[in-house]
């Protein structure tokens, strides 16, 4: 079964510290990035991408207002 998280679930936390709790979780595989306002803490997409590419995650992008 494949289980993922909505960083919305972590909105109190840095993306890195989100990132990191996911990623140290064995249940959970992908992982929803937000990437709207309030939760876009990132402005660079190269930035964005060069983080969550650190962590052994798969990614869908919530982004409805780009």
């Amino acid at each position: 079964m494949k289980i993922g998280a909505s960083m919305l679930a972590t909105e109190d936390r840095t993306i890195e510290e989100a990132l990191e709790y996911f990623d140290s979780n064995k249940y959970i595989d992908y992982v929803e990035i937000v990437h709207d306002y309030p939760y876009r803490e990132i402005n660079d997409d190269n930035e964005l991408i060069d983080l969550i590419n650190s962590y052994d995650l798969k990614y869908t992008v919530h982004a409805p207002f780009i």
